[in-house]
């Protein structure tokens, strides 16, 4: 990431206004109702060994892609957007616009996507966190969580 920081510094020396954190996976292959059907929702057991076929390795690539990019391209980028803020026209502010999902505000199973919409919950509290450290360099950070 600091050569694609370094190589927008050389192309828009006064900076950048705007950045958006678009990337994002879904790895709940395994366990998603739309492929492997829905468990008996009263049966214990039933829901137990359909969720337990989730494997650890794309809960991480979810959490990588759909969290941790985020937050290290919006650090990553700080110093352009700030660079930016101060060049821009009047009235306008560098901007951090972060992609989540209403997947991440639903209660349920996200059709059995847990990894998915735990991710996109927590990118959305990121992108709180975000906004709330970068409020004094007057780039702002929102986020936007589309749905179906």
């Amino acid at each position: 990431m600091p050569g694609l920081v370094k190589e927008m510094a050389e192309k828009e020396p006064n900076g950048i206004n705007l950045l958006i954190n678009n990337a994002g996976i879904a790895r709940d292959d395994a366990t998603k109702f739309s492929t492997n059907g829905t468990p008996d929702m009263k049966d214990p057991v039933a829901i137990s060994e359909h969720f337990l076929k989730s494997d650890v390795t794309s809960w991480l690539d979810t959490y990588q892609t759909n969290v941790v990019g985020g937050f290290f391209m919006s650090m990553a980028f700080l110093p352009l957007l700030a660079k930016g803020q101060k060049n821009a026209k009047d009235g306008y502010t560098s901007s951090v616009i972060n992609t989540s999902s209403i997947s991440g505000a639903m209660k349920g199973s996200s059709n059995g996507q847990f990894a998915y919409a735990a991710s996109k919950a927590a990118f959305t509290h990121v992108s709180r966190m975000l906004a709330t450290t970068f409020k004094d360099t007057k780039v702002r950070v929102n986020v936007i969580a589309p749905g179906l």
